[in-house]
């Protein structure tokens, strides 16, 4: 398999924090988003029932098959 780093890894950063630097995070916001509050939790109807229809029909579907799952939110 080919990838390629989006930024070299960087020792003083834990495997969390480098990926929240990769997607642009500042280092100066990464306590914040380790720590999220209730306040950060985007409104739910803010999306798109299809999308949310899309993704609980995913789950679901490994959930009944005792799959493994990684959830990951931008």
């Amino acid at each position: 398999m080919k990838y390629k780093l989006i930024n070299p890894p960087n020792p003083k950063y834990s495997a969390k924090q480098q990926v929240l630097i990769n997607r642009g995070i500042a280092e100066q916001d990464l306590i914040h988003y380790m720590n999220l509050t209730d306040a950060d939790i985007s409104d739910p109807f803010s999306f798109d029932k299809e999308t949310v229809i899309e993704a609980c029909e995913s789950l679901m579907h490994n959930i009944n098959f005792d799959k493994k799952i990684c959830v990951i939110v931008d």
